[in-house]
């Protein structure tokens, strides 16, 4: 009824952020350059709902003809491992793995490059939370 899915387009943002928001939930659409831009988001007690290729859990799909996005996943933490590399914590119920795609891990290099660079960011929700270490 929202129109949140379009079979053409996929998720439109605009429309979750305001699905989400009759339900209390505060969001807003953005681009995100770098996964610094990202970590900064999640220090300060936000959730982030990330646009990438389906196959973005494959290290060795080279395969980035689809790098606009068309799956969502929601990023719950990341930790530094070394200068301009983290571990990104995911939620992915899309995905089917063990436990529903639940807590999934993905090294920032692999993250990139199938990052559209799209992200819906969810303002300090206190019913969830983040973790950056």
């Amino acid at each position: 009824k929202m129109g949140a899915f379009d079979q053409r387009r996929g998720w439109i943002h605009k429309k979750i952020v305001s699905l989400l928001g009759k339900y209390g939930i505060k969001g807003k659409c953005r681009s995100a350059d770098d996964l610094d831009v990202m970590r900064e988001l999640l220090n300060r007690k936000n959730l982030i709902i990330a646009s990438v290729a389906p196959n973005y859990l494959n290290a060795e799909s080279t395969d980035t003809t689809n790098k606009r996005g068309g799956h969502l996943v929601l990023i719950v933490g990341m930790c530094l491992i070394e200068a301009g590399n983290y571990q990104l914590f995911i939620n992915d119920p899309g995905n089917e793995v063990s436990d529903g795609g639940q807590n999934l891990t993905v090294d920032s290099s692999i993250f990139e490059s199938h990052f559209s660079g799209n992200i819906i960011v969810f303002e300090n929700p206190k019913s969830l939370k983040s973790f950056v270490y």
